[in-house]
């Protein structure tokens, strides 16, 4: 970490663009915005970046923060810095910009590396992280930054949010969060305020089709639920998982493109060593022809082959027939 803050030190007065993933999520966000932060006291110039989209929930983190994001911005810059981000799939259309951009590129990610990432001159991955705000928060005392309460507030929402709401966090989350919440006098009204969206009707028209549509399979005792939807695969995947199934997949054909969303229960990835991010995603990304990466119980895949999108869906019970064994 000392090298990677020792590798941004040496942009000092340079223009930074910090990038996150399409549809980018409040710990995305949050990551980017105290770094962002951090590196203005290094007297850059920074611009905070999306790829293509922002979700609901991050639009309002952005406003609570007063920040600004740029969608797709232009890469006219010295350092490019791609946080809770690191393959193609996650920048969808953008991909391209990134790809062919000869900029020095720094990717900060807490998700395992697949084959297919994105090569950068520095990488900073640590898979144990719940959360990238947690690596950045672990970051920025190196540069020379101390928290604000925005930046304290950036991190506890980052850190709540990407645990599913203490779901998967550890003993260190509640202490890491413990210690922003007294150290900058933040409340957990406030928190709950700020993450509480209600949905719109075009996102309970999406789940409410996704689940007309569900296709179940039972495995072992697990319940493995898949379905097709317009749009919102995650907040679908939510929905399914809630509903009762052990391993949720919704997948979307957006266009010429092909989003594929996965959610699991602990007690599932505990008791199977199914890794949503290991075994299910680069098997995916192949069937569609595109990347994915993530975590045991949260995993996201993208590619450009829509004529294969229920392929993919009964790939990845095949997968979980062979893993579970049964």
């Amino acid at each position: 970490m000392e090298q990677l803050a020792e590798f941004l030190k040496s942009y000092a007065g340079k223009k930074v663009v910090l990038l996150a993933h399409h549809n980018a999520d409040p710990d995305a966000v949050g990551s980017a915005f105290v770094l962002s932060e951090a590196l203005k006291k290094l007297g850059c110039e920074t611009v905070i970046g999306v790829a293509e989209s922002i979700s609901k929930l991050s639009k309002k983190v952005v406003e609570v923060l007063g920040a600004e994001i740029a969608i797709s911005p232009e890469l006219d810059c010295d350092l490019l810095v791609l946080l809770d981000t690191s393959t193609p799939g996650q920048l969808s259309s953008y991909a391209d910009t990134v790809l062919n951009s000869e900029i020095p590129r720094v990717i900060i990610d807490h998700h395992t590396i697949q084959s297919d990432s994105i090569s950068a001159d520095k990488k900073f991955v640590d898979e144990k992280a719940v959360s990238t705000t947690e690596i950045v928060f672990k970051l920025v005392p190196f540069l020379g930054f101390e928290l604000n309460r925005k930046t304290a507030l950036a991190t506890a929402i980052g850190l709540i949010t990407d645990t599913a709401h203490f779901r998967f966090a550890n003993i260190s989350t509640f202490e890491l969060l413990t210690k922003l919440m007294t150290e900058h006098n933040i409340e957990p009204p406030e928190l709950m305020n700020i993450l509480s969206v209600i949905p719109d009707v075009s996102e309970r028209i999406a789940v409410l089709k996704g689940m007309q549509r569900i296709k179940m399979a039972r495995i072992s005792d697990y319940l493995v639920a898949t379905t097709i939807v317009g749009t919102f695969e995650a907040a679908t995947a939510r929905a399914l998982l809630r509903s009762g199934a052990d391993v949720s997949i919704a997948a979307a054909r957006k266009d010429k493109e092909v989003r594929i969303s996965m959610r699991s229960k602990k007690t599932f990835s505990d008791e199977t060593c199914v890794d949503l991010g290991v075994d299910l995603a680069p098997e995916l990304a192949k069937v569609i022809d595109g990347t994915g990466s993530g975590h045991p119980n949260a995993a996201g895949v993208n590619g450009k082959n829509t004529d294969n999108i229920t392929m993919a869906l009964e790939k990845a019970v095949e997968i979980i027939k062979q893993k579970v064994g049964k």
